[in-house]
């Protein structure tokens, strides 16, 4: 007759695992809780392949010493733990990376505060708020869109008119205006006199079709004047078109539009041709991504796994 022999923890033999090795086994645990965390965060190959180097051996470990229930219950600590951390961290109110960064970051000037909420000689953010006509210095700094993504705003005249009024237009003596908090106090008071109706209005469809009509023929225009060739193939400013964009591209002789969003490209879909990252890794690397991405559910495969 056979001898069965039954299956114990090792934590539960301690002539044949002393207390050092549980102790060891229980570190290892909480490694794995955290590898796991860096390998969610983590973007490399290196630090994922590391995290679930880390992973395997350290549930191989855990499970022989403790059996499965201590090791459940050494995640869930080990969890807790990280997660705190993780706050203290990052949301801490004294201290962590990012708040100790911002702390060493010099405060906004008067000019950059008043730059924010209104058009300031000298403070401009991003190339979206690029005007048609001449720039008026103090007026509010409305929602910015791309300019073929949607209907203009057009501010009102009386609201020109009363912020030429009170703030000077020549940029010199308009940075000047802007360093004193009693003047900017003046603007926004002037400002939250006009109701939502007298700010301004969205240009008509018509206005914004034609707009973006003459936009575009000049674009193709210059390109086949520039090349000599008609160029069928163009990319969105800043990622951002529309139907009534797209419309006008394709009777300006566009047929093939490129976006910034990343994903996938199915032979048929030339209105919305989406990117994928690049390296220089040779013409077998790039083949094999084009035949992933080209395929819609390979490629949320690809990235949703991808290390």
């Amino acid at each position: 007759m056979g001898i069965r022999l039954r299956s114990v923890p090792l934590c539960h033999l301690p002539s044949v695992a002393p207390l050092f090795v549980c102790a060891v086994a229980a570190v290892v645990s909480v490694a794995a809780v955290i590898a796991v965390f860096a390998a969610f965060a983590a973007r490399t190959v290196v630090v994922r392949t590391a995290a679930v180097a880390v992973v395997v051996p350290a549930a191989a470990v855990a499970f022989a010493a403790f059996g499965a229930v201590a090791v459940v219950r050494i995640a869930v600590a080990g969890f807790v733990v990280v997660a705190v951390a993780g706050v203290a961290v990052f949301a801490g109110p004294e201290w962590g990376p990012v708040n100790r960064h911002d702390r060493h970051q010099k405060p906004a000037s008067a000019l950059e505060a008043a730059g924010q909420r209104f058009h300031v000689p000298g403070t401009r953010a991003n190339t979206f708020n690029a005007v048609d006509f001449p720039e008026v210095w103090g007026l509010p700094r409305f929602k910015e869109r791309p300019f073929l993504y949607s209907r203009a705003f057009i501010p009102s005249p009386d609201l020109v008119a009363a912020v030429q009024r009170l703030v000077p237009q020549e940029p010199a003596e308009a940075r000047t205006f802007f360093q004193s908090a009693g003047n900017v106090a003046a603007l926004e008071t002037l400002v939250a006199g006009f109701s939502p109706d007298r700010l301004g209005t969205l240009e008509s469809e018509a206005a914004r079709r034609s707009r973006v009509h003459e936009e575009l023929g000049a674009c193709a225009e210059t390109l086949r004047r520039e090349l000599g060739h008609p160029v069928r193939s163009l990319c969105w400013p800043w990622g951002s078109g529309s139907e009534v964009a797209r419309e006008e591209g394709r009777k300006a002789g566009f047929s093939v539009f490129f976006t910034t969003r990343m994903g996938a490209n199915p032979p048929a879909a030339p209105e919305a041709v989406h990117r994928f990252k690049v390296r220089d890794a040779g013409w077998s690397w790039l083949r094999l991504r084009l035949e992933i991405y080209s395929r819609p559910w390979l490629a949320r495969l690809y990235g949703a796994c991808r290390i």
